[in-house]
């Protein structure tokens, strides 16, 4: 039987029968589905280490199925502190469902691991979570190859752009029918969010709730068709 040995954070976890979980992992190698056998109140630690945005090695093996055999692992990090605050679990929730929304399951995906892990033990230490999150989708597009924003517009270099089509960033006299429009503002926002290297850039930023639901509304619709 071939072992094999990856770090992952938990993005959900589901009981099965009385005493196992089948969890599935965002790790170097995407996304990988386990069952743990013979959870107990007693074993803390293997609760931990199935318990969503929990953070660990996992040591498994191929099953019959795409479902992976877990069998033995340790804790990196429980994020514990995410779990003391609503905004902060829920924050954490859309950064999961954005991946567990754009990965395929094998996939490997070792830079955009390193990055959403970076994002994800960042929450905690948001008061408004919601240019963390707006930027990691963002970085997400681009990494999937499904977002250029550009100051400029695509097609003639010269004009401001102001929107976008089908992921590509246009001024309005080259922008097509039905396209997203932003205004300077909000533009420069998206730059912004898309290109941050720093967390404390991402603090200083404040969004408009128009903003932000028009961030979610691009990356549902890349993502659907792709």
């Amino acid at each position: 039987m071939h072992e094999e040995k990856t770090e992952g954070i938990v993005l959900r976890s589901q009981d099965y029968n009385e005493r196992h979980r089948i969890i599935t992992l965002f790790s170097p190698l995407g996304l990988i589905s386990l069952i743990v056998k013979n959870i107990s109140r007693k074993n803390a630690s293997l609760l931990t280490l199935t318990t969503p945005f929990s953070h660990g090695e996992y040591l498994y093996s191929q099953g019959r199925s795409d479902l992976f055999k877990y069998h033995d692992g340790s804790l990196l990090d429980d994020h514990l502190g995410l779990r003391q605050n609503l905004k902060s679990l829920q924050a954490a929730g859309v950064l999961a469902n954005a991946i567990l929304t754009s990965q395929m399951a094998g996939k490997p995906a070792p830079a955009l691991f390193a990055l959403y892990k970076s994002y994800h033990k960042q929450v905690c230490h948001f008061d408004d979570p919601s240019p963390l999150i707006a930027s990691f989708i963002l970085k997400l597009l681009k990494h999937e190859g499904l977002l250029s924003l550009s100051p400029d517009c695509a097609k003639c270099e010269i004009i401001p752009a102001h929107f976008l089509h089908q992921g590509e960033s246009f001024c309005s006299q080259h922008a097509e029918s039905d396209t997203m429009e932003f205004s300077s503002s909000e533009w420069e926002t998206l730059l912004s969010l898309e290109s941050a290297k720093q967390f404390s850039d991402l603090r200083k930023c404040s969004m408009s709730a128009p903003l932000e639901q028009m961030i979610q509304a691009l990356f549902h619709s890349r993502i659907t068709q792709n």
